[in-house]
């Protein structure tokens, strides 16, 4: 259904200005400029707004069936910005912005309910199909039990990578450094940088940990062997105890 209108300006802005509007279907506008449209809300279980490129740099909508500066995109509503440059919450910077993407109400058969989902869409070029291919990257609010406990989860793909939550940080999926050789001559020290490593030593060198309570340096893998360190940036080193120069492998894993 189409609607009429009244065009005006207001500081050479066009206007258009549509007040308690009530329709059966879903609302159409194809406008230049948008300045101002409140109360747009359609009679029924849903309803659906379009606002179509192009239009103003920032749109006012004081009410949309709720109350004023107010946006819901819940069930059975959808909210649509075609060829919008951005997305401005609010437009100018005299309010404090909020957005919530809540998820369905908990019930005594359904006592956990996520969030909404907040997804991050890129494409590819798929050569062997000829076409674009999307693929997201979602946020969402995990619920785990009812005392209660949750986690916010990073996905891309469906696949976990990361989770934060009352049970502290997990990373699914670590993307480990290839490592780099590190040669130390005879007798001499190499300090590892800040981090947590994997080390494959020489045939010949020892990763040592420096203890500041003995004010000494003590071995934690032997010549030769492998396991994980982590440094300080000044705790923990690498020493030759052979008598010519020879590399170890060090990868870096956080």
């Amino acid at each position: 259904m189409r609607t009429s209108y009244a065009r005006g300006s207001r500081t050479g802005i066009q206007m258009l200005t549509l007040t308690a509007l009530n329709m059966n279907g879903p609302i159409y506008m194809n406008l230049n400029d948008i300045y101002d449209a409140r109360y747009l809300r359609r009679s029924g279980t849903g309803y659906m707004i379009m606002l179509h490129a192009p239009f103003a740099d920032w749109i006012t909508m004081a009410g949309v069936a709720l109350a004023s500066g107010e946006i819901e995109v819940g069930a059975g509503r959808m909210l649509l910005i075609h060829n919008a440059a951005g997305l401005y919450i609010p437009d100018t910077r005299n309010y404090q912005a909020n957005v919530i993407v809540a998820g369905l109400k908990a019930d005594s058969s359904n006592t956990l309910r996520d969030s909404g989902i907040l997804s991050l869409r890129g494409a590819y070029w798929d050569s062997v199909a000829g076409a674009s291919k999307d693929r997201d990257a979602q946020i969402f609010h995990r619920m785990l039990s009812t005392t209660p406990t949750s986690e916010l989860v990073f996905q891309i793909a469906g696949t976990s990578y990361l989770r934060v939550g009352d049970r502290g940080v997990k990373i699914d999926k670590v993307v480990f450094d290839p490592g780099s050789s590190v040669s130390i001559n005879a007798g001499a020290t190499y300090t590892l940088p800040t981090g947590t490593y994997y080390v494959n030593l020489g045939p010949n060198t020892v990763a040592e940990y420096f203890s500041d309570v003995d004010n000494a340096w003590f071995i934690v893998i032997p010549a030769g062997g492998k396991g994980i360190v982590i440094s300080d940036g000044s705790n923990v080193r690498l020493r030759n105890t052979g008598t010519v120069a020879e590399s170890s492998n060090v990868r870096r894993v956080l």
